[in-house]
């Protein structure tokens, strides 16, 4: 869900004390959009150094990480400020995130799955155990 992850980005920027909070509960990879993992990844790397985040020293840290114009729109992140009308909620929004990122887990899981159960040359055994260990893998993101 798009939205969620524009409200958590927004109430990032306006709330950046609620970063680390956010970063126990997921990462970037959670991001379905490039270009909000790529925010998400500079917002943390700020963070992290304690760097004052704003619309302008984010944009500027997004180029210095190599990330152009063309992938991430300056007004793009100027949208973000207005995507969240409160910072009081990134954890909802974070939770939200994670649980799409688990369903497009579990997505790809089943179409992975799909396409092994047609490969004779791959034992049941083996596609069972590899199924259990992704299953198990996203139990485990379930429960942070």
């Amino acid at each position: 869900m798009n939205e969620a992850e524009l409200a958590l980005l927004g109430a990032m920027l306006m709330d950046p004390e609620c970063i680390d909070g956010v970063e126990k509960l997921i990462g970037h990879k959670d991001f379905d959009a490039a270009r909000n993992k790529y925010i998400f990844l500079a917002i943390s790397e700020m963070n992290k150094v304690k760097q004052d985040i704003d619309l302008i020293s984010l944009t500027k840290k997004l180029r210095k990480m190599g990330i152009t114009e063309g992938m991430v729109e300056t007004k793009y992140i100027c949208r973000l400020s207005s995507a969240c009308p409160t910072s009081a909620n990134p954890e909802y929004y974070a939770r939200v995130v994670l649980a799409c990122s688990l369903r497009r887990s579990l997505k790809q899981i089943s179409e992975r799955l799909a396409v092994d159960y047609q490969d004779i040359s791959k034992s049941v055994v083996d596609i069972v155990a590899e199924l259990a260990t992704r299953i198990e893998e996203l139990v485990k993101r379930t429960k942070a």
